[in-house]
């Protein structure tokens, strides 16, 4: 008697192996766009520091070779202090900005996911419901 009234549940096991299918292709595409921008990123910090070593010896061979007088070479030398504080500003944004649009693709294909899960579960609840109304 207490049985005779209990449903066993039935699951559409298409329809979870398709969720699970499309949770790991969410996935793979994360992990991809971060590794592209892993990828830039190391690209970017490579080119800069070696022009910062190239700049840095090609200004101390000036130094070191130069007849100029010191305060000359005072002058040279704070000009190029400051021509490296901007590019380290410029490399900064540069940076800032793969960081962020690399946010930005990771949370748009994330928020892409979240809606169409719950699009899908919309959509399985109203099929439940009308099948169990018929």
């Amino acid at each position: 008697k207490l049985f005779r009234d209990f449903k066993v549940p039935t699951y559409d096991m298409e329809s979870l192996m398709s969720g699970y299918r499309k949770n790991l292709d969410i996935l793979n595409a994360t992990q991809q766009v971060i590794a592209d921008a892993t990828r830039n990123l190391v690209q970017i910090q490579t080119q800069y520091m070696k022009q910062l070593f190239e700049d840095l010896s090609q200004q101390t061979k000036e130094n070191l070779t130069s007849s100029q007088s010191m305060e000359d070479k005072t002058s040279s030398h704070a000009r190029s202090v400051k021509d490296t504080i901007d590019h380290a500003i410029s490399h900064t944004k540069e940076v800032n900005q793969l960081l962020t649009q690399t946010n930005t693709k990771v949370m748009d294909t994330v928020q892409k996911c979240l809606k169409d899960g719950v699009d899908e579960c919309a959509n399985i609840v109203n099929k439940v419901q009308q099948t169990g109304t018929k």
